[in-house]
């Protein structure tokens, strides 16, 4: 393959935390990656630690709120991720 691959036309690199539709689904992309979703926003929470004991703290079928913060609080919520500080908010789904 050249260095100009038909990926690489169709794919744009994605920035970790980076949230985004593809159909009827939506995504978050857990590490830097080449991917076609539309971003609708970003994450500062760091969702894949592969030196936890659990390293993913969602799972498939999982429902997550997102919710507006400013530039201020995504600081704050990446600092906390990045020094192991940050705590999840859990609560129990029901339709």
């Amino acid at each position: 393959l050249s260095s100009s691959s038909a990926a690489s036309d169709v794919y744009k690199r994605q920035e970790q935390g980076s949230v985004g539709i593809g159909g009827g689904q939506t995504g978050i992309y857990p590490k830097d990656s080449p991917g076609g979703w539309n971003i609708i926003g970003k994450t500062p929470i760091r969702l894949f630690n592969a030196t936890n004991e659990q390293p993913m703290e969602i799972n498939a079928g999982d429902f997550i709120k997102f919710e507006p913060i400013t530039k201020t609080e995504f600081d704050l919520l990446r600092i906390e991720t990045e020094s192991g500080t940050f705590q999840w908010r859990k609560e129990d789904y029901h339709d």
